[in-house]
């Protein structure tokens, strides 16, 4: 066999061992799944009029056979989150299966930052879609943040973010502000309050001279108590459009050793404002082109209005000028 084709067929190989092909399930396992489901939203769902209703539709539906022709976990996630949805009308409210990423999606993991570059000579870019729990994501942002490190204005974009980890998002908030910031009281069912704060990252420039934030419909959770704390704080503009309004956190519960689900547990309030963000969080810029051109044109323009050289002045308006 040529060595090309060896190769290739070692790589497939390879693939198929690592990869994530659904696990089987037996009918108790599909019933104990079903179970530990109703309990774990009973328990945590922030609502817990609807987290009652929604435990006695799941233990009716498995009584009645609705789930007895599903034979892997994939599967079961796929339905349960459909009817989870169709109960709650809580997106966030989904079960997700926890097979092992196969290895050339692990290659590509990009731990929640999409992509960061430089959009000009001092303004950078980071694309932030899921904030990922800080022992995946730590050295990303380590590598983002630092390639960037010379950039007077950051640009970060979360109008593909609908949240995620909630230590992610204070790791992200690390590295943009200059002091210790109160962003968040996450308040449970049980009456408990957990206060969250971001401290400056001191392995990378943790002051910018101007932070600017896109938000758009697809921005919740966790993204929105970003975007809604750093415009607060007076730390960030936020340009684009309204977001979700979906004021609350979320954290996954296991189910069997296959399953987890991810439940909203918690309402967000920042506690500099005494308020969540009902309706959205609104832009201090809105936008109803690109996000991203109208946040350059206005991070240039607020730069033309104070430069104070013939060059500088000339170089601005040619930046302008391409957008």
């Amino acid at each position: 066999m040529p060595t090309r084709r060896f190769f290739l067929l070692a790589l497939v190989m390879f693939g198929t061992a690592c990869g994530d092909a659904p696990h089987r399930l037996g009918a108790s396992e599909r019933r104990a799944a079903i179970a530990a489901l109703a309990t774990q939203i009973e328990t945590h769902y922030i609502d817990a009029a609807a987290a009652r209703r929604i435990g006695a539709l799941l233990r009716a539906r498995e009584r009645a056979g609705d789930y007895h022709a599903i034979r892997d976990d994939a599967a079961l996630a796929q339905r349960l989150s459909s009817d989870l949805l169709q109960a709650s009308h809580d997106a966030h409210l989904r079960v997700t299966p926890l097979t092992a990423l196969p290895w050339w999606r692990r290659l590509r993991d990009h731990a929640g930052v999409d992509s960061y570059t430089k959009i000009a000579a001092d303004i950078g870019y980071i694309d932030v879609t899921s904030f990922i729990a800080p022992d995946r994501s730590a050295k990303r942002y380590a590598k983002a943040f630092g390639k960037l490190a010379d950039s007077k204005t950051i640009i970060i974009d979360l109008r593909n973010n609908e949240g995620g980890d909630a230590d992610g998002l204070q790791l992200l908030a690390s590295y943009v502000v200059d002091r210790p910031i109160h962003y968040a009281n996450l308040a449970r069912r049980d009456g408990s309050t957990e206060a969250r704060w971001a401290f400056p990252q001191l392995a990378a420039q943790p002051y910018l001279e101007q932070l600017t934030i896109l938000i758009g419909p697809r921005t919740s959770m966790e993204a929105e108590n970003f975007a809604f704390a750093m415009q607060a704080w007076k730390r960030a503009a936020v340009v684009g459009s309204r977001s979700a309004g979906l004021a609350s956190a979320s954290r996954a519960y296991p189910i069997v050793d296959y399953l987890a689900v991810h439940i909203p547990d918690a309402r967000v309030t920042l506690p500099l404002t005494r308020t969540g963000w009902p309706g959205g969080v609104v832009p201090d810029l809105v936008t109803r082109s690109d996000a991203l051109r109208e946040a350059k044109r206005h991070i240039l323009q607020d730069r033309l209005a104070h430069v104070t050289t013939p060059m500088g002045r000339s170089a601005l308006l040619a930046m302008l000028k391409e957008l």
